[in-house]
């Protein structure tokens, strides 16, 4: 189950951008790695490292809206999860509203919202389920 990432930014309550060409949402190289640990044997563990976002950049204006889309496993939550200071990125640098999400996690919290969501499946079916519109579920 992926799950869907929609960040709200901006508005009239305050934001200060950083201004220029810089952009309200600036990434530039940002990367994440994980490391993993598996087994090799009854007792023996080998680590793996896990690229989930390799070196991506980019600019997002402020009041410019943009979707962020991609298959399965291509990074776009561990992206929001690093643009919201969730997660701390292995390198490269990024700023929202002329903050480090990393470094002022809450300053950050105060100024943007997000919401991460799980498609809904059927226990039966392995799919979602259908109901008509203005339909409740029972």
């Amino acid at each position: 189950m992926a799950d869907d990432g929609i960040i709200g930014l901006g508005g009239d309550d305050g934001f200060i951008g950083t201004g220029g060409n810089d952009g309200f949402i600036t990434l530039d190289g940002v990367e994440k790695v994980f490391e993993v640990r598996r087994r090799a044997g009854l007792l023996r563990r080998e680590r793996h490292e896990v690229r989930a976002v390799d070196g991506i950049s980019f600019r997002v204006a402020r009041g410019e809206m943009v979707g962020y889309i991609g298959p399965n496993g291509a990074g776009k939550s561990t992206t929001i999860k690093m643009l919201t200071g969730i997660l701390t990125p292995s390198g490269g640098r990024l700023r929202v509203a002329g903050i480090d999400p990393s470094r002022e996690r809450t300053r950050l919290a105060h100024r943007i919202g997000v919401v991460f969501g799980q498609r809904m499946r059927s226990r039966s079916s392995g799919t979602a389920p259908s109901l008509p519109l203005g339909s409740a579920p029972q």
